[in-house]
């Protein structure tokens, strides 16, 4: 005699699919990263968090440029060629690890990253390139 019947198999293998689908799509929202400006993109990275980074890259004399992300997760964000401005906080998952939460400011262009700034010091930097109150919005 059987231990399942019909349906206990059924429902075995439901379980079975759940789980081995489980880490292939639950784990991923399924989103692809975004192309903001310059190699800099933005990608939802969990239901938690929302950063924006450059991979791993090469300047023009051939030498590596290590990948680069936004500490914290990015709350809201506007892009003016080739400058990237927002503000991040601190991630839900792992807030030691992130040092540099607050406004940010990213340079496509030099690949310059200013982050941790306070409101006034972002503002100032905004300032010095000619962006007045960008529209910030969430992602």
């Amino acid at each position: 005699m059987s231990v399942f019947s019909k349906s206990g198999w059924k429902s075995v293998s439901i379980w079975f699919a759940f789980c081995v689908m489980l880490p292939i799509v639950g784990c991923s929202n399924g989103q692809e990263p975004h192309q903001l400006c310059g190699k800099f993109k933005i990608a939802r990275c969990n239901p938690y968090e929302v950063r924006i980074f450059r991979e791993d890259d090469h300047d023009q004399s051939g030498e590596v440029m290590p990948a680069k992300m936004v500490d914290g997760s990015v709350e809201k964000f506007a892009v003016k060629a080739p400058y990237i401005t927002g503000f991040t906080i601190l991630s839900k998952l792992d807030p030691r690890l992130e040092t540099h939460c607050g406004y940010f400011l990213i340079n496509a262009n030099s690949d310059d990253l200013k982050e941790g700034l306070t409101e006034q010091e972002w503002r100032r930097e905004l300032e010095l390139i000619g962006w007045k109150n960008p529209n910030l919005q969430e992602p």
